[in-house]
């Protein structure tokens, strides 16, 4: 019996897989997608998840290849504040990130399926996977543990009943890659009004990815016309930034942009990445908290403790929720994003732990 199954080969699933073959662990990673494949989400990389790249070794591949994001640059409610990071983060394309980590844990001696998962059960002495191979076949496989890292839409965590209760109101992200941009540089721009935002985040200086996130609302209102509203809404908000810009390939709509699954370990399975929580992508955390969960399932399927695993990434959950919080508490009142616009320009340092703690540097 394989020490364990990986469900998903993003950055949570290839980090668990590439950790627990490390150990000379017998595991076996599924995903229904071909790799390399493209994925405009995440490309936006913390110093804390650029750290991380480093210790797992793979930092140094991907270093040459990744631009370094010095900042942010926040514009809204007639205020634009700079905040400079302690400790730079990366822009990388995201099927560079998620095919050099996936290959790393293969060379380690994890082995990789092309599969969707389509069952999974959480037994008292194991775990186990049912799986659509390409042919059209099924495979049941089972395993010590099951790592659950299928997205924040998991299977793994709906077949096994960890899902949370869906409520509040929802907002979606569109967005992709575009060209035809001009000035950009070292700094992502954020563009907030109300509950919406548009993020320019610079892959190359005339390239970006460019997500607009909007209410479930205005997308039903919108909904004969997508791709004119979400052109339309990101130029409002952006201006002469994107008035030149045009999308390459196909447009990306992700969402709702919050979700926390109710269990994150049973006997047999824990849930990793955006299968165990997804939060706002505003405070760009979703990379960092895919890998840090996916460390601690490896020590915890290492040691045995699997339902420690539930405590220890609750606690990385929670901490980083809060700092995400405070901060859309300070964009979402013109008055508050004023005062601490001006505050910033007066004394940055009165808001270094707060940016340290949602970049990771501390």
């Amino acid at each position: 019996m394989l020490s364990a199954l990986v469900a998903g080969a993003g950055p949570a699933g290839s980090t668990s897989a590439l950790l627990l073959a490390r150990s000379r662990k017998s595991v076996c990673i599924y995903d229904r997608s071909a790799f390399p494949r493209t994925k405009a989400c995440g490309e936006y990389l913390s110093a804390g998840s650029v750290r991380l790249l480093y210790e797992l070794g793979v930092g140094e591949r991907l270093a040459p290849h990744a631009r370094e994001v010095g900042g942010v640059r926040l514009h809204g409610h007639g205020v634009r504040a700079v905040i400079d990071f302690p400790q730079a983060g990366w822009s990388l394309p995201r099927a560079l990130l998620d095919d050099v980590l996936l290959g790393a844990a293969l060379q380690a001696g994890a082995h990789a399926l092309q599969g969707r998962v389509e069952d999974c059960a959480d037994g008292a002495e194991c775990a186990t996977l049912v799986v659509r191979l390409p042919d059209g076949s099924l495979a049941t496989v089972n395993a010590g543990a099951v790592v659950g890292a299928d997205g924040m839409h998991s299977l793994v965590a709906r077949k096994c009943g960890f899902n949370g209760a869906k409520g509040g109101a929802r907002r979606f992200a569109l967005g992709g890659h575009y060209s035809g941009l001009k000035g950009l540089d070292g700094y992502i721009d954020m563009f907030v009004e109300g509950t919406s935002y548009a993020a320019i985040n610079p892959l190359t200086d005339t390239t970006a990815n460019v997500m607009l996130v909007v209410s479930e609302s205005e997308l039903e209102a919108n909904r004969g016309r997508i791709d004119a509203f979400a052109r339309e809404r990101a130029r409002d908000l952006a201006g002469d930034l994107l008035a030149d810009a045009r999308i390459e390939g196909k447009r990306v709509a992700i969402g709702p942009l919050s979700h926390r699954a109710s269990t994150l370990a049973g006997n047999r399975v824990l849930l990793a990445g955006d299968a165990a929580c997804f939060i706002d992508p505003f405070t760009g955390q979703g990379v960092y908290l895919a890998m840090r969960s996916a460390q601690i399932a490896a020590e915890c399927i290492l040691s045995g403790d699997l339902r420690g695993y539930e405590s220890r990434v609750r606690r990385e959950i929670e901490a980083r929720e809060r700092a995400a919080r405070r901060v859309r508490g300070l964009i979402a009142s013109p008055l508050l994003a004023r005062t601490a616009a001006a505050a910033l320009r007066c004394n940055a340092r009165l808001f270094a732990p707060l940016v340290q703690r949602v970049t990771g540097a501390a």
